[in-house]
C-alpha cells in the first residue's frame, strides 16, 4: 500500500505544482518549489513542503498560499481522480539553507 500513497503524493505534488505557476502571481523574482507532498493514509490532510527564494519573500508567499488554499483544493478535485482531495497544509522546507549552513561551517574547519 505505500507504492500506493507514494504515487498519490507525486500526483498530488506535480498538480499543485501546475497550479501555483498558473493560478498564483508570486511577489516578483520569487520562486516556489514543492519539496515534498506527505498525505495521511486516509486521504483527508496532505502536508506540502515548500522551498521559498528569496527568503525575504517567505512571509509573503506563504500567506498567499494559505489563503488560497481552499481555491487549490478546489482545481485539484477537478484534476485528479481521489475518493476526495485532502485538505492542504502548507509548510516550509528549511532543508537546503540547513544543508548549505552545514557546509559552510564544514568549510571552516578545514
Amino acid at each position: 500500500m505505500a507504492g500506493r500513497m507514494e504515487k498519490v503524493d507525486e500526483l498530488i505534488a506535480q498538480q499543485l505544482g501546475q497550479i501555483i505557476v498558473s493560478e498564483v502571481e508570486l511577489p516578483k523574482g520569487s520562486i516556489v518549489t514543492i519539496t515534498n507532498v506527505k498525505t495521511s493514509p486516509d486521504l483527508k490532510h496532505a502536508k506540502v513542503s515548500l522551498s521559498i527564494l528569496p527568503d525575504d519573500n517567505k512571509r509573503e508567499v506563504m500567506s498567499l498560499l494559505i489563503n488560497n488554499a481552499y481555491e487549490f483544493q478546489k482545481i485539484l478535485n477537478e484534476k485528479v481522480t481521489l475518493r476526495s482531495v485532502p485538505k492542504l497544509r502548507f509548510q516550509i522546507d528549511d532543508s537546503g539553507q540547513k544543508a548549505a549552513e552545514l557546509e559552510a561551517l564544514l568549510d571552516n574547519l578545514q
